[in-house]
């Protein structure tokens, strides 16, 4: 989540990593366009037309019939489809683990909790990749979590590593713990694709592509967030009182100044961020979604 608990440096901290969030993000679509997908896709058309009895075709970067990468829409079924959700569910991999371990990018060390952004690069992968990618996605952010709050920990380590949680907690805590780190993150994914696909349903014709992206964003930050928030009160309301330094009947009220407070902060960079980089990536890939 973006941020819970905001100390003095907040501000300065924020903006340095939305910052370094967005360049990551255009430096790896560029990549994606110039180098991975035009490349990978070409090299398995090149295999496919090389079989005898075959009419061996050139590949036009320059026709404009031609579509992404130099390849023809109508060979955009088939093996190529299965390569480039292949491909595409690699390169949100990578952003994932490289805005994880790369510090004050993915995550941000603040004074009680590690806010992260992690969610945005699983929405977009979910909406442009389905469901099930999505959770994957949503599965590796978990593990991230995991692994980030087991050897860096803060003071609510114990809510996202099992390993922190059990040296505190038991085996109970483990299975608390391991519910909090992944379940909330698979849910981004999943839920952010079916708001994506629904609204499109819904509203066909009467919104733009843009819009219904935005939504997604900001739905799929708010479920990161309420259930996240919401589990560690129902599981660790009393651990997170003593975390915080305040009084265990404060806890719900707490949460809820998050989810509603920081969370809809977080929601709206979240919506703007899928928006302008899910609509750029959707023409791209040429996604009819």
């Amino acid at each position: 989540m973006l941020m819970y608990i905001i100390p003095p440096q907040w501000d300065i901290v924020k903006c340095k990593s939305l910052s370094n969030l967005a360049l990551t993000l255009i430096l790896l679509n560029d990549i994606f366009v110039s180098v991975v997908y035009p490349v990978t896709v070409a090299r398995c058309h090149g295999r496919r037309e090389e079989r005898p009895g075959e009419h061996k075709q050139e590949v036009n970067m320059n026709n404009t019939t031609v579509g992404v990468g130099g390849i023809s829409k109508e060979n955009t079924t088939g093996v190529s489809a299965s390569v480039r959700e292949l491909v595409l569910t690699a390169l949100f991999t990578a952003i994932i683990l490289m805005m994880a371990f790369v510090p004050n990018l993915g995550y941000i060390n603040l004074v009680i909790i590690k806010a992260t952004l992690l969610h945005i690069p699983v929405i977009i992968g979910a909406v442009l990749l389905g469901p099930k990618k999505g959770a994957f996605l949503g599965g590796v952010f978990g593990a991230t979590s995991f692994i980030n709050n087991t050897f860096n920990p803060s003071v609510m380590s114990f809510a996202f590593s099992p390993i922190v949680a059990y040296s505190t907690y038991g085996i109970g805590g483990v299975f608390k713990t391991i519910f909090i780190c992944f379940v909330p993150r698979i849910c981004i994914g999943i839920g952010a694709y079916f708001v994506y696909t629904g609204l499109r349903k819904i509203f066909t014709g009467k919104i733009g592509r843009s819009t219904t992206l935005a939504v997604a964003g900001v739905c799929g930050a708010m479920i990161n967030t309420i259930l996240v928030m919401g589990s560690i009160y129902v599981l660790y309301a009393s651990a997170y009182a003593e975390a915080t330094g305040i009084q265990v009947a404060d806890v719900f009220k707490t949460v809820m100044g998050v989810v509603f407070g920081q969370g809809i902060l977080e929601a709206i960079v979240s919506g703007i961020i899928v928006s302008a980089v899910g609509t750029a990536l959707m023409v791209i890939t040429k996604h009819d979604k």
